[in-house]
């Protein structure tokens, strides 16, 4: 092969990394990068992608960096591509990118402004699990706060308060690739258990209980819903072996220990706003009821956030949704729907847009939430 037919030259010996994307082609003379998504296996194709890449010396002379992903169209939430701002890392510190990308003919294509030095490109800010688990010890002996970390099964869980008050339980990242969901644990976090009013106001009438990363084995191999297994962990609940922390969180819902909220914090790749969808548990009171709606209420700021009751959300978005094969649903229980019919509370999937929210935005919402759950 010539030099010039060579879709590599330019970029041997500089490295190109990547879990969910391989390299397709560099054009020197367009500045153009060409990478493809990665099927994986049973998965299929991922939404969330990251790679690594370092250019020529003299890259930065010739301009922006425009960057292809060619076969984005493969991703089943192709929809949410048109519009979406990726995260640029070249100094260690990731930053959205602040022109927005374009999908046209299944490719996503976005520019990456000074490209010279070697950088990072990834859907959403990386979080793994090394930091779940730093985000859950921080707290560690706190007052009453206790925490279980196990580093081979990478499972992780925190406590608080008193097990026989109410408990408010939160999850994230049943869908590893939603990784705006882990920042907004970090913020909950920090704020309900900083040690000022809000904590006090908060354990005075409840305990708590985090599992700040449900599919460890997702997150670690890179996937985006399911975990190795081809497992969708929001879609087992209530099954007959479910994953362990699924598991997990379905015995504290069905022992004798009463629950308050259940919030199930996740991502959504397409939509331009987030949003709240919360139902009803067997058994639960009219006060009960309007006390937990009320706290919700107090996140709705359209048309940044909404607040809707399922299953009405259900038959106003969803279903056009799945018509219009935006979003993508599989058979079983999701975590709200298992809380709804096993226990008496109020069960909420909380949806962080990933067009709108960024890791700050994601904390500053886990801190609303907080302060919202210490003062109903």
């Amino acid at each position: 092969m010539a030099d010039g037919d060579d879709p590599f030259r330019g970029l041997r010996g500089i490295g190109f990394t990547s879990a969910s994307c391989v390299l397709d082609s560099y054009d020197a003379a367009t500045s153009t990068l060409r990478v493809r998504l990665v099927e994986t296996g049973r998965h299929g194709y991922p939404h969330a992608f990251e790679f690594g890449c370092g250019l020529p010396e003299d890259a930065a002379a010739r301009g922006p960096l425009t960057v292809s992903l060619v076969n984005a169209g493969a991703s089943p939430y192709r929809h949410g591509w048109n519009g979406y701002r990726p995260f640029l890392s070249q100094d260690g510190a990731w930053t959205r990118l602040r022109e927005p990308g374009r999908y046209v003919d299944d490719a996503f294509t976005f520019v990456v402004p000074r490209p010279g030095r070697p950088f990072r490109v990834a859907w959403y800010e990386p979080y793994d699990v090394a930091r779940a688990h730093r985000a859950v010890r921080a707290h560690a002996g706190r007052g009453t706060v206790t925490t279980a970390v196990e580093e081979e099964s990478g499972f992780a869980v925190l406590g608080a308060g008193d097990p026989a008050l109410p408990a408010v339980i939160v999850l994230a990242r049943q869908h590893p690739g939603e990784v705006m969901s882990s920042f907004f644990v970090e913020g909950f976090l920090d704020e309900l258990l900083a040690g000022g009013a809000v904590t006090d106001r908060f354990l005075a009438r409840n305990s708590l209980v985090v599992v700040p990363m449900m599919n460890v084995d997702g997150v670690r191999r890179d996937l985006h819903r399911t975990d190795g297994a081809g497992i969708d962990h929001n879609r087992a609940w209530g099954s007959r072996t479910p994953p362990r922390a699924v598991a997990y969180v379905e015995h504290l819902l069905t022992d004798s220990r009463p629950v308050r909220l259940l919030v199930d914090v996740h991502g959504d790749e397409v939509s331009r706003s987030s949003y709240l969808s919360y139902r009803t548990g067997r058994g639960l009171t009219l006060a009960e009821r309007d006390a937990g709606v009320a706290l919700l209420k107090r996140l709705d700021t359209p048309p940044d956030r909404h607040v809707w009751q399922a299953p009405s959300f259900a038959r106003r978005s969803a279903r056009a949704l799945v018509r219009q094969r935006r979003l993508l649903i599989r058979p079983g229980l999701t975590a709200a729907e298992f809380a709804a019919k096993y226990a008496s509370c109020l069960s909420c999937t909380y949806e962080l847009s990933a067009h709108q929210v960024d890791p700050a935005d994601a904390a500053d919402q886990g801190r609303e939430l907080a302060r919202a759950c210490a003062d109903a």
